[in-house]
């Protein structure tokens, strides 16, 4: 007789796990889906999710007897059916009948289980893996996230001529959307700690760029698309909801430019602050610990990279102009 869920401990603890994720696409009982690490758009269908990953180890599994999705690389479709009857079984083991619990509903009006597979465009046989193996499975009322590392491979087109986007289902738009507010909320805190860093940073570095504000205009039009509106058609409220989510991706996009511009600020101001403190040694290992030629263009390199905001590109020059003084007075080596 196979144990329930709630006898199984994890290896790490031996603590009980809890019981197995539903629907975790929607977060209903855990995340299965980290939606804002996940690279390119979601292609939804009633019951199957298809992301492109662009690599391993985006998505995770949230059902507590598998530590990670299913790995499709490099699989035959004879291989996969092994793997997902294993795991098929397991899932079933969780679905045994256990003692009602007070507003629980009965097991056949329960969300469908789900299954997490990773890589299928590189399986050795993607296309037989998807009909012959995944197909089923779907059909028998299984839910599945699949993740593709690639956006134009061929298996996820075969895919998505399998499970055609249902962007006008309420139920998959509704999905879709939890999944945005998430995603909004997640850009909204990145935003207001882009906002605090570049604080930091322009109060030391002129010419520090702005960071995108669009968190609050996008929340609205979350808000707007849960509010139903009888004169919008579903396909203009689809079609809104998917330009939302590529402004999200656009955004993000930004967020991790603006940070990476504002932190080559810091790295080349230490730069120019090391290089002069670096001309100064020299000086002082050659004797000039005090001299009226040295330090004054010492003093002004000095205070340009420790005086904020500092024009990098002038105090640049001083240094530079510094260390030729420098090699001036040492003369040839």
């Amino acid at each position: 007789m196979k144990r329930d869920v709630g006898e199984r401990r994890t290896p790490e603890t031996g603590a009980r796990p809890a019981e197995a994720v539903r629907n975790q696409v929607r977060g209903e009982a855990g995340n299965v889906v980290q939606a804002g690490r996940v690279a390119g758009d979601v292609h939804v269908h009633r019951d199957v999710y298809l992301f492109v990953t662009g690599g391993f180890g985006v998505l995770r599994d949230g059902n507590p007897v598998r530590e990670r999705p299913l790995n499709m690389a490099g699989r035959t479709s004879s291989d996969a059916r092994a793997e997902i009857g294993d795991a098929l079984d397991r899932v079933r083991s969780d679905s045994e009948p256990r003692p009602p619990k007070p507003e629980t509903p009965p097991l056949d009006e329960a969300e469908p289980r789900t299954l997490v597979l990773d890589g299928i465009d590189e399986a050795s046989e993607p296309e037989r893996v998807l009909r012959e193996v995944l197909a089923p499975v779907a059909n028998s009322g299984i839910r599945l996230v699949l993740g593709f590392r690639s956006g134009s491979s061929a298996a996820l087109r075969v895919a998505r001529e399998l499970w055609p986007e249902q962007d006008a289902d309420p139920e998959v738009f509704r999905a879709r959307l939890d999944l945005l507010a998430r995603a909004v909320d997640e850009l909204a805190q990145r935003e207001n700690a882009l906002h605090r860093h570049r604080a930091h940073v322009a109060g030391r570095i002129a010419g520090a760029p702005a960071v995108p504000d669009r968190a609050i205009a996008l929340r609205l039009v979350v808000t707007g698309l849960r509010t139903d509106d009888p004169g919008m058609a579903p396909e203009a409220r689809a079609r809104r909801l998917a330009r939302a989510e590529a402004d999200v991706a656009e955004t993000s996009r930004l967020l991790r430019e603006r940070r990476g511009e504002l932190d080559s600020l810091l790295e080349r101001r230490d730069d120019l602050r090391g290089l002069l403190e670096a001309y100064r040694a020299q000086a002082i290992d050659h004797g000039f610990v005090e001299d009226v030629g040295l330090d004054e263009p010492y003093r002004r390199s000095h205070d340009a990279l420790w005086r904020g905001p500092c024009d990098l590109d002038a105090a640049g020059e001083l240094v530079r102009g510094y260390g030729t003084a420098v090699r001036a007075r040492i003369g040839p080596a």
